[in-house]
């Protein structure tokens, strides 16, 4: 992977075995587990340490195809670690906490390059990971045309009837 323009520089070491060299544990991850975030300010300094403020250069492994692509990750989404809508099912006026996303933010990377299921709508990817307990962790990015680029806009669980 390499990173672009000023971004600040992701690699600690080269990766033995699988994975690409981004953190690179032994299994192949490209993140640290994010499963220990108890709290919004933790989720919120995970993101900006791993990926805000960041663009990277990637590969989307679709349809036995290679896909290269830039992503950027802004330093201020909070749409990895927050949700809004409601245990109720309603829209929230404002976002809050979501401990299962937040849980999940080491997934987004994997999740982007190696899909399980692929969905186009119009300049949105969705990036579907295999469900599990009837969802999909779902990693959503918007292509911005005039900067050549995907733009993430947000990793949540979508049930698997929402995506037939």
């Amino acid at each position: 992977m390499r990173l672009l323009r000023s971004a600040p520089v992701l690699f600690l070491f080269k990766a033995k075995g699988p994975g690409r060299g981004w953190w690179g544990p032994p299994n192949g991850d490209h993140l640290p587990s994010s499963g220990h975030i108890e709290t919004r300010d933790q989720a919120r300094d995970y993101w900006r340490e791993h990926l805000g403020g960041k663009t990277a250069d990637l590969v989307v492994h679709s349809g036995g195809r290679k896909i290269p692509i830039r992503v950027r990750f802004d330093a201020n989404n909070p749409d990895a670690y927050t949700d809004s809508i409601g245990a109720d099912g309603n829209k929230l006026n404002q976002r809050c906490f979501s401990e299962k996303r937040a849980h999940a933010m080491h997934k987004i990377i994997r999740v982007i390059e190696h899909p399980r299921r692929r969905i186009r709508n119009h300049n949105a990817d969705l990036l579907l990971e295999a469900a599990v307990g009837g969802e999909h962790y779902t990693v959503v990015l918007i292509w911005r045309d005039a900067a050549k680029l995907y733009e993430f806009h947000s990793a949540h669980f979508k049930g698997v009837a929402e995506v037939q």
